[in-house]
């Protein structure tokens, strides 16, 4: 037996010789297919991949990022870099100094915390461009919380909050974004930009001097209780914001044409100023609101012209509800107001309308003065005045002195405390096809001077009149 077994071994050898070397299996991984098994004879190889693979960016930290005099970290190259802690900072220090543009910088949800006497949170070097900050908390830096000013541009500032800022909470320079952040409690303002920037998804609450100040696009935010104004908007359109304020102004346009649109503005004191205030020429407040300031909506330039107030409900005012009148003899005026609601003004008149002023399709109700005063080379038409004046003196429509060329048309005019129309030095103002509703009766219309005005029909012969000028009374 043992000499036949041994017998084989030849025959075996020899088959395996022409078979070649023999290999193991290839195994099937459902996942990514066939794996080849090993050739060569070989040491299996490492799997794993390199720390560089797993993470790419850059960790800030003492050794990848080394700060120098002004700063605890400073960012040098363009790459992306992030937080792997909380960082602290120093005095007469900034924590991130960004020296390079190019750089995303990820906080990952962790905190920059300043001290007294600290410098910014975040601060971008004169230049620097292209730069994208997000994901983390930024608080109690005695310079600005994140600070990229001029000549920098192109920056997005996102999912941040800020908080607690010596001087400003957000600071970014031209063509900028800053997306869904909070800002509060800066002492010298919120959210600061420079031209043609993006502010969208933000809460400023409780800051000084502003909620946020910009030129652009400003949509989407809400301001809480900021101390001077809610937002500024310099020049561009604010759309669909929020602001509620205790003292100041909600909504401010500067000198450059600026457009409120879907805006809403309240006041949960007594000392507020005004709810819109314009200042530059053909702004436009549009499908908005104000409730309980002194003044609804204003104009602070006096020789502003060309502004459009539409479909806007003024609610609860002290002073006015709309002012739009200058005492500089050379404004041009032309403001518009149309579908417009006026309701309550507790000290004063509804609306001060300037020279060439088109007032459309409106409400005024219960103002404690005239409803409307106007000026010349204005129209008035197709109106609603109710329960307007607090004495006798009060016109529902009030001509100011001297007043022209004023078109007076299809207004209807219920319970004037005083007059319906009302003015004591006119010329060419021509009154027709209003509707006048007294339930005292009489005081519908005195106007000295010479004018156009129809005839005032009463309910007793209004079938038989056939004025086209007529006015009618009931």
């Amino acid at each position: 037996m043992k000499t036949s077994r041994l017998a084989l071994i030849p025959l075996l050898a020899a088959i395996a010789s022409a078979q070649g070397p023999l290999q193991p299996p290839s195994v099937f991984n459902p996942a990514i297919g066939p794996i080849a098994p090993l050739t060569g004879g070989g040491l299996p190889q490492p799997a794993m991949k390199t720390l560089h693979q797993v993470e790419p960016r850059i960790p800030i930290n003492a050794t990848t990022t080394p700060g120098n005099a002004a700063s605890l970290f400073r960012i040098t190259q363009p790459g992306s870099y992030y937080l792997t802690e909380n960082i602290t900072g120093v005095n007469a220090n900034h924590g991130i100094l960004i020296a390079a543009s190019g750089v995303t910088l990820d906080l990952m949800g962790y905190s920059l915390r300043g001290v007294a006497g600290s410098g910014s949170g975040i601060y971008g070097q004169d230049g620097t461009r292209n730069i994208a900050i997000k994901n983390g908390i930024v608080t109690n830096w005695a310079g600005d919380g994140i600070g990229l000013a001029l000549p920098g541009s192109n920056i997005v500032v996102e999912n941040l909050l800020v908080e607690g800022s010596s001087g400003r909470g957000i600071v970014v320079p031209a063509t900028s974004i800053v997306r869904n952040c909070q800002v509060r409690t800066s002492v010298q303002g919120g959210i600061l930009t420079s031209l043609s920037c993006v502010v969208t998804g933000c809460t400023l609450e409780l800051n000084s001097a502003f909620g946020i100040s910009s030129f652009g696009l400003i949509s989407d935010c809400v301001a809480l209780n900021n101390s001077a104004v809610g937002i500024n908007c310099m020049e561009g359109i604010v759309r669909n914001c929020k602001v509620t304020q205790i003292t100041g102004t909600a909504f401010a346009g500067g000198t450059g044409s600026v457009s409120f649109e879907a805006c809403h503005a309240s006041c949960i004191g007594v000392a507020a100023s005004f709810g819109f205030s314009l200042s530059g020429n053909g702004s436009r407040v549009s499908d908005s609101s104000t409730f309980n300031f002194n003044t609804g909506i204003t104009t602070l330039v006096e020789t502003i012209s060309s502004l459009v107030i539409s479909n806007c409900i003024i609610t609860k005012s002290i002073l006015t509800g709309m002012s739009l009148i200058s005492t500089d003899s050379t404004a041009t005026g032309g403001h518009q107001v149309i579908g417009c609601t006026v309701d309550g003004v507790s000290s004063g008149p509804g609306i001060l309308l300037d020279s060439k002023g088109l007032m459309r399709d409106c409400l005024v109700r219960s103002t404690s003065s005239d409803g409307l005063r106007v000026r010349s080379n204005s129209r008035i038409l197709n109106n609603v005045f109710i329960s307007n004046g607090g004495s006798t003196e009060d016109g529902s429509i009030f001509l100011g002195n001297p007043v022209s060329n004023v078109l007076i048309s299809g207004n209807s005019i219920h319970n004037a405390v005083g007059w319906g129309i009302l003015g004591s030095s006119s010329t060419r103002v021509t009154v027709t096809g209003n509707t006048f509703f007294q339930s005292a009766g009489g005081n519908n219309i005195s106007l000295a001077g010479s004018n156009i005005i129809g005839p005032v029909v009463t309910s007793a012969n209004i079938g038989t009149t056939t004025n086209p000028w007529a006015n009618f009374s009931q």
